[in-house]
């Protein structure tokens, strides 16, 4: 899968992986699911802004004035792809409460299993965002679908991010 997108993070980490595990047991109420929905999108988003750029910014605290690191002026987009996105939307946007928000319709055709768009809303952003985007999908489209959403942001996206489950072939991005 790294193959074929040179700016995908396949993020394996055991937090996730026991975290998936857990919501799928039958016996996993819908509020525990999006509890642990909501702290796998935590951890995406962490691995998604790993690389983000610093610089050092001037500060007063309390005590005296300092240079101290904050992120590199570049604004911030989430792209959604719709339905199944919302959840983990929500818990990254608890993690960059400020970041823009865009969000992409997609379904598979059932005559010819490819990803169609059916909705594209994109917020104005510069020339060179950083972009994660974020929906689970396994039945939906699996890597079709994650290859057609890359591509209908026109690759403007800095880094696109995966989980996958082994056990049920489940990729969220």
């Amino acid at each position: 899968m790294q193959q074929q997108w040179t700016s995908l993070t396949v993020v394996e980490h055991p937090l996730v992986q026991h975290k998936l595990s857990l919501m799928r047991d039958r016996n996993t109420s819908t509020a525990e699911f999006r509890r642990l929905l909501r702290e796998i999108s935590l951890l995406l988003a962490y691995e998604a802004t790993r690389d983000l750029p610093l610089a050092m910014t001037e500060i007063e605290t309390p005590l005296e004035s300092g240079s101290f690191p904050l992120l590199a002026g570049k604004k911030l987009c989430l792209v959604s792809i719709l339905r199944a996105g919302g959840g983990i939307l929500d818990g990254m946007l608890d993690l960059l409460p400020v970041a823009r928000v865009g969000h992409i319709g997609i379904y598979r055709d059932p005559q010819t299993f490819q990803a169609v768009e059916s909705y594209l809303k994109l917020p104005e952003v510069s020339a060179t965002p950083a972009t994660a985007s974020s929906a689970p999908s396994s039945r939906a489209g699996g890597p079709a679908h994650l290859k057609h959403c890359t591509k209908t942001v026109n690759l403007r996206a800095r880094s696109a991010i995966a989980v996958v489950d082994k056990a049920s072939s489940l990729v969220a991005v």
